[in-house]
């Protein structure tokens, strides 16, 4: 609650905090489906297996170093 802009509007910080957290994991499971499913049968067509979870995780890895460049723009605590 220390760092957050406004002691007034805390409430409302952590209600949007906590709506993009769970939008998040929200759109990513049918969003890693749909990749599974269609990588998995580009995969079977040329004889490479596990395509879909090799390209699920490559997005999950890139997801994190984007957030980790993000965070480190952070300056410090008001």
């Amino acid at each position: 609650m220390d760092v957050l802009p406004s002691k007034d509007d805390f409430a409302r910080d952590i209600a949007l905090w906590s709506t993009a957290l769970i939008l998040g994991q929200v759109m990513a499971t049918p969003l890693a489906g749909v990749l599974l499913d269609l990588f998995q049968t580009i995969g079977g067509d040329y004889g490479v297996q596990c395509l879909g979870y090799t390209v699920i995780w490559l997005l999950g890895a890139s997801y994190i170093l984007v957030a980790t460049i993000l965070v480190r723009k952070v300056k410090g605590i008001k």
